[in-house]
């Protein structure tokens, strides 16, 4: 199997050096990012994760689109896919969001990307473009937590490919890797700033794969 090209380019979130993925098929990318008091600690490395990500994806040339989720007690903000198409730099912009803190409403999320994000109405269009959905937690799940693993379940029996960074020096792998569609391939460990352009690079080239 091929791997993807990732060729190395210079972006504009605080200088950080990112990784453009050049795939040769597009994909779309929804991240869901957990902004609870658990990780109060790590919002700017979630965040700059976050940024990462986007450098690494080939927007402005509508190879990929963007969605994302924020929550914690409850939902924060959604971006949908269809809002900053070939828009890179203002998607970045926009990655700034009230760190709230709270409890850890992952199923709620996983819910909205489903139910909202990942809406025909709204651009998701899996059976030409491959969607991929990212979670960014460290896995405590501490609302209805009985329904996060089947909300993970019901997103992947729509065809998309859903993957796990886990953040958070304590850290609950049960709940992230059963979230991923493949424990074994799709589960990262971001536990500093240090790892973030290390974790982002291997995510792009797995969500780069056909």
């Amino acid at each position: 199997m091929n791997r993807p090209t990732i060729q190395l380019s210079w972006g504009c979130a605080k200088s950080r050096a990112v990784f453009v993925v050049d795939c040769g098929h597009n994909f779309d990318v929804v991240m869901i990012l957990d902004l609870s008091g658990s990780v109060q600690d790590e919002y700017e490395l979630v965040i700059e994760f976050a940024r990462a990500v986007v450098q690494g994806l080939d927007i402005d040339n509508n190879s990929s689109r963007f969605g994302l989720v924020t929550f914690a007690t409850n939902v924060s903000d959604v971006i949908y896919m269809d809002e900053y198409i070939g828009q890179k730099q203002s998607l970045l912009d926009a990655l700034e969001f009230y760190h709230e803190g709270g409890y850890t409403n992952t199923q709620a999320a996983l819910y909205t990307v489903r139910t909202a994000v990942l809406d025909p109405l709204r651009g998701f269009c899996n059976q030409t473009v491959a969607t991929r959905v990212v979670l960014v937690s460290d896995g405590f799940s501490n609302i209805m937590h009985e329904n996060t693993l089947p909300e993970a379940s019901l997103i992947k029996n729509l065809g998309v490919l859903m993957y796990s960074v886990v953040i958070n020096q304590e850290h609950d792998m049960t709940e992230m890797e059963g979230v991923a569609s493949d424990p074994t391939k799709y589960v990262y460990q971001l536990l500093n700033a240090t790892y973030i352009e290390e974790v982002a690079r291997a995510l792009l080239r797995d969500l780069c794969q056909p």
